[in-house]
């Protein structure tokens, strides 16, 4: 099942997607915690997550961010290989489902990365206040996608409790929470250089979802 077998033709788009997104998110996360404390791995509360000093809670951080990381890089050979990169600039969101797809994989991530650093009251709230700078971008496409990884990036290595250092950093919140909003904001710039609207983000986010509601049922 990919998003390509979701019917969204009777979906309401919300006022306000990013706060419905994130209580969606929140939902698959709390599976998939589960799941993950099961297999032997760490994985935070999602509804009281532990302080940003915690190195157990910084390293689930980091591979949260990689996996956004991951599906960018994902997207991106689909797009080397179903189109020639001189034609990157006019790739489309809807020229390949696949290509999409992994794109959509990366917010999910990225929301999921979020809301117990944000915390799950205001995670929501606080991205749909940023949202408007999804309509307003002049940048290529290739571009866009190495921003995200580059913001990514920063943004981990304000995150000093590694788990090999004897030595305790104490975590300049402010700064690191100010860096994942620049990875949102350029987040935005990428599905901005896609086409897209929050309407159609809202509905391919909803596509994915679906798709791995059908996964966690399905014992994928």
């Amino acid at each position: 099942m990919n998003i390509h077998d979701v019917d969204t033709a009777t979906l309401q788009t919300p006022t306000e997607i990013w706060p419905v997104i994130f209580t969606h998110q929140l939902e698959l996360e709390l599976k998939y915690t589960a799941i993950e404390i099961q297999n032997g791995f760490y994985a935070p509360d999602y509804m009281k997550p532990p302080s940003l000093d915690d190195r157990r809670f910084q390293n689930w951080i980091k591979n949260k961010m990689w996996r956004v990381t991951e599906e960018l890089a994902e997207s991106m050979e689909v797009a080397r290989e179903n189109v020639h990169m001189r034609a990157w600039r006019s790739f489309k969101a809807n020229d390949d489902d696949h290509f999409i797809e992994e794109v959509i994989d990366a917010l999910h991530f990225l929301v999921a990365v979020t809301i117990p650093v944000l915390g799950q009251d205001r995670a929501g709230s606080t991205i749909q206040n940023r949202s408007r700078k999804l309509f307003f971008s002049a940048s290529e496409k290739i571009d866009a996608m190495a921003e995200v990884v580059w913001d990514l990036g920063i943004a981990a290595n304000v995150l000093k409790n590694k788990p090999w250092k004897l030595t305790h950093v104490e975590t300049d919140q402010v700064r690191f929470v100010s860096s994942i909003m620049k990875v949102w904001d350029s987040m935005f710039i990428l599905l901005s250089t896609l086409d897209l609207n929050e309407e159609e983000v809202y509905k391919l986010y909803f596509k994915k979802q679906e798709v791995n509601k059908f996964r966690q049922r399905s014992n994928y």
